[in-house]
């Protein structure tokens, strides 16, 4: 037969509350541990919020990359047949808007020509700037530039 001790006796046991075999979790215990885990889970929303914002974002510079390089390129093959007759001309100029999904993006370009001293060439310097709006309404923008040797 086993002896029964008495709480005093019982190393680390509260004085005053009898032993119990009981096992388990407290209510507080239980309390916490959900507490705990519902933080975990909303953190991971939150970072899954902002990995989607940023990966559409992502994709909308690269189609804005896109069209301002495309348009680039082709203001670059019509300017390089051009001579020092074309500066100052209308066609040095001009606009364009191209949609790519669901955004539109608008594309401004200029191009400048110059014959620097003793050089038999024009050289035309070509700016594009494509501008667009995200889904929350923030204007965003992206310039790119070519120097190209003319006639």
């Amino acid at each position: 037969m086993t002896q029964r001790r008495d709480a005093r006796t019982i190393p680390g046991h509260p004085a005053g509350r009898p032993p119990t075999d009981e096992a388990g979790f407290t209510l507080i215990e239980t309390i916490i541990a959900i507490l705990i885990l519902t933080v975990g889970i909303l953190g991971w929303m939150a970072f899954q919020g902002s990995t989607i914002r940023q990966r559409t974002f992502s994709r909308e510079l690269t189609r804005g990359l896109q069209v301002a390089q495309g348009r680039l390129d082709e203001r670059a093959a019509v300017v390089s047949g051009w001579d020092t007759s074309k500066i100052g001309s209308a066609a040095c100029n001009g606009t364009a808007t191209d949609t790519v999904g669901a955004a539109a993006y608008s594309t401004r370009w200029t191009s400048d020509g110059d014959t620097p001293m003793g050089a038999a060439k024009t050289f035309w310097k070509v700016q594009v700037e494509t501008t667009w709006r995200d889904a929350a309404g923030l204007t965003h923008r992206v310039t790119l530039d070519r120097l190209v040797e003319g006639k």
